[in-house]
């Protein structure tokens, strides 16, 4: 991200925040969001004052909590995902379950996910993500819904 997308993106929280954006806050997020995609800064922003932390007081660590999260490269999401790719034989079984998965298996994996999103949406006629589109009786524990 350069520092213009940052001041861009400073200037979206402050329209969500009602503050005034400052040049200085700019300069200091952009050492921190650099590396960054500003697609999915944004997102992540917007994920942020939409979601069930959006009357917490905003840090821009709010934003890099929410882009690991987007990228699939939080602790719990990378066991899933290695898991996952093990499953499908995209990585070896000895690949260590808290190391991200290179982008060229994550995009497979994401594909292949997507993938199963069609098929299931075209049985159940619900969309997959929706928790109350399939009914698998009863197997294993009961969750609660909710």
């Amino acid at each position: 991200m350069n520092m213009t997308e940052v001041t861009l993106l400073n200037r979206t929280v402050s329209g969500f925040t009602r503050s005034s954006p400052s040049d200085i806050e700019a300069a200091a997020w952009y050492l921190v969001l650099r590396d960054y995609d500003y697609a999915t800064a944004e997102q992540a922003v917007v994920k942020h004052f939409t979601g069930p932390n959006k009357h917490a007081f905003f840090e821009v660590g709010f934003i890099l909590d929410g882009i690991k999260e987007i990228n699939r490269h939080l602790p719990h999401q990378i066991e899933d995902d290695v898991r996952s790719a093990k499953a499908r034989g995209l990585i070896e079984q000895d690949w260590p379950r808290n190391e991200p998965l290179p982008a060229e298996v994550s995009v497979q994996l994401r594909e292949a996910r997507q993938a199963f999103e069609r098929q299931m949406d075209a049985i159940t006629g619900k969309p997959v993500h929706d928790h109350r589109a399939m009914d698998f009786g009863g197997i294993g524990k009961r969750l609660p819904n909710g």
